[in-house]
């Protein structure tokens, strides 16, 4: 170190208040901060790429809107019906592998019963049976995409809908139950009904609709009566026995204010002269005009049609013929009156 500056730095130690000359320290100038240079101007580009651009642009946007459309169709096409083309209430699958609504394949079997070939709906291919097994899983995960909004539409609306109408029928079912195990007699008769027709989510089954309906006309209920008869006289769900059934009807059709059903069958059978009754237009005619006053209105609508028909007046048909000589007796008549 010079001397200078080592005698500087003792007076410095020495005395705090001690300033150097000036002259004799340089100043150090601050550092520059390096410029900032502008951006470079981008490159115009000419409108027909941009326009190119931004239709490339929509032309992806459209592309991916329509992809997920068709996932969403693909997705509840696997959770519809081939044969209803509705979302799956209460699906079960049949031996071909392929699931079904319920009552869409139990229709489908009903359907077959008389050509004794058991087919596959959708492959028409030969089954080994119509055994139905439900589809426990398929149903949950519908049921949970409903309730996550994943699934939306009029379809969706339908299935809600659906499953209202099916826990009614529940409910229903389970009344017209518990009422006949009670000894109700109408509620055994419409549980009857109920077999016969295939409600509330029953399979059809003459078999059950006989042994409650029996069990109704047992307790004396008009209309119980009158079906029971009419199964016996057709040997549905039972063996034939027809001298029992019309018994059954007969007393259904004056009893407690009779069943119009009861009458109406009695009228066919006189006017047909079938299930051992002989052909009697007169008594048809009695029990015809019986339905009217009968207490219990159990009839359908086909059977009152058939009664209108036969108590129709008959129309004489007059030919042109027989109007001129209609006409010329009166002109005789008149014309002897006033001679």
């Amino acid at each position: 170190m010079p001397q200078t500056q080592r005698r500087a730095s003792d007076d410095e130690s020495r005395d705090p208040s001690y300033r150097p000359p000036s002259g004799s320290v340089k100043k150090v100038a601050p550092a520059k901060k390096p410029a900032v240079g502008k951006p470079a101007p981008k490159e115009k580009r000419p409108s027909s790429e941009l326009i190119a651009d931004i239709s490339a642009e929509k032309e992806e946007q459209e592309r991916a809107k329509k992809a997920k459309t068709q996932a969403a169709d693909n997705h509840k096409k696997a959770l519809t019906c081939p044969i209803t083309h509705a979302i799956f209430l209460e699906p079960v699958t049949m031996a071909d592998g392929y699931t079904y609504e319920k009552r869409a394949a139990e229709e489908y079997i009903r359907s077959l019963n008389h050509t004794r070939r058991i087919v596959s709906p959708m492959t028409k291919k030969p089954m080994d049976n119509f055994t139905l097994t439900p589809n426990v899983v398929l149903r949950n995960a519908i049921e949970h995409a409903v309730d996550a909004g994943l699934l939306e539409g009029p379809d969706i609306d339908e299935y809600k809908a659906g499953l209202i109408k099916l826990a009614e029928e529940a409910k229903r079912l389970k009344a017209l139950q518990d009422g006949a195990r009670a000894g109700d007699a109408e509620a055994c008769k419409d549980l009857g009904v109920a077999h016969m027709q295939g409600w509330y989510g029953l399979t059809k089954s003459d078999c059950e609709a006989v042994f409650h309906l029996k069990k109704a006309a047992e307790m004396d209920n008009v209309t119980g009566m009158a079906l029971y008869g009419f199964m016996l006289i057709y040997g549905r769900g039972t063996s034939l026995r027809v001298t029992q059934g019309a018994m059954y009807i007969g007393m259904a059709a004056v009893q407690d204010g009779g069943s119009e059903f009861a009458c109406s069958i009695m009228a066919e059978a006189y006017h047909r002269g079938s299930f051992n009754v002989p052909r009697d237009d007169n008594m048809a005619r009695k029990f015809y005009e019986m339905m009217d006053n009968r207490k219990y209105k159990d009839a359908d609508q086909g059977a009152r049609d058939k009664r209108d028909e036969f108590l129709a007046p008959e129309v004489q048909i007059v030919s042109d013929d027989d109007d001129g000589m209609a006409s010329g007796l009166g002109e005789a008549d008149s014309s002897s009156d006033e001679e």
